[in-house]
C-alpha cells in the first residue's frame, strides 16, 4: 500500500530533529523510491543489521572529514520507531545517508553563525551531546525557516481564492508550509554548494542491509 504524502509539509525544524520525518517524507514525495518502495524499506529494516555496520566504514566526506559507519549508527540511534533501522534497499540507504549528511551540514552551519552559545544552552549544565543539537538546529531552522516562512494577511487571502475550500487556518497552515518547504530547499542547496560532499557508493553497497 502506498503511503499518501502529507497534506501539511512539517516544520523543517521537526524534520531535521526527527529523523524518521526526514526519510518518509523527501524520500516518499520527491522524486526518487516511492512511497510503497520506503514503506517495504522500513519495514524490512532490522536493528541487528545497523548495529552490524562496521564503525570504520567511510560512507562520505565533508571536506575531507569522514562520515563513518558509526555517524550512521549514531543517526540511526536517533530514531524512535523500531522500524526506521537500516532500510534493505540500496537507493533507500543513500538517501538516508544524505539526510545523514544534511544535518551535519545544518549544524555546521548553525555553529558557525553562533548558536552554540545560545543562552538557553547555558542554563543547563547537563545536556548531553543530543539535547545540545536539538536545541540548537531548533533554534537555527527557526531564525532561518519558520519566522520567514510566516505569512501575512495579504498573501492567506490570495492563497484562500486560489483555495476557497480551505478555512483561515488552514490556508496559513497551507501556504506557510509551501513556503518554509522551498526556504528549506534552498537553504540545503546552499549549503550543500559551500561543501564538498564525497559519497562512497563503494562502501554504501557493504552495509549489512543494502542489497540483502
Amino acid at each position: 500500500m502506498k503511503q499518501p504524502c502529507p497534506q501539511r509539509f512539517l516544520p523543517p525544524i521537526f524534520i531535521i530533529l526527527i529523523p524518521m520525518l526526514a526519510f518518509a517524507f523527501f524520500t516518499g514525495c520527491d522524486s526518487g523510491p516511492t512511497g510503497a518502495q520506503q514503506e517495504r524499506a522500513t519495514t524490512t529494516a532490522t536493528a541487528t543489521a545497523a548495529a552490524a555496520i562496521p564503525d570504520q566504514l567511510r560512507l562520505a566526506e565533508i571536506d575531507g572529514q569522514p562520515v563513518t559507519g558509526a555517524d550512521l549508527k549514531k543517526y540511526l540511534g536517533l530514531f524512535k520507531d523500531p522500524q526506521s533501522q537500516l532500510p534493505r534497499e540500496p537507493a533507500a540507504c543513500r538517501l538516508l545517508l544524505e539526510h545523514l549528511v544534511n544535518r551535519k551540514l545544518l549544524l555546521e552551519a548553525a555553529t558557525r553563525s553562533g548558536y552554540d552559545k545560545l543562552d538557553e544552552l547555558k542554563k543547563h549544565g547537563s545536556l548531553g551531546p543530543v539535547e545540545k543539537e536539538t536545541i540548537i538546529l531548533r533554534a537555527f531552522l527557526n531564525d532561518r525557516i519558520s519566522r520567514p516562512a510566516t505569512p501575512d494577511k495579504t498573501e492567506v487571502s490570495a492563497y484562500r481564492e486560489k483555495h476557497p475550500d480551505l478555512s483561515l487556518k488552514q490556508a496559513r497552515e497551507a501556504l506557510a508550509a509551501k513556503k518554509q518547504k522551498a526556504l528549506f530547499r534552498q537553504l540545503m542547496a546552499e549549503l550543500r554548494q559551500e561543501h564538498k560532499i564525497v559519497i562512497h557508493l563503494e562502501n554504501l553497497a557493504r552495509l549489512p542491509a543494502s542489497g540483502s
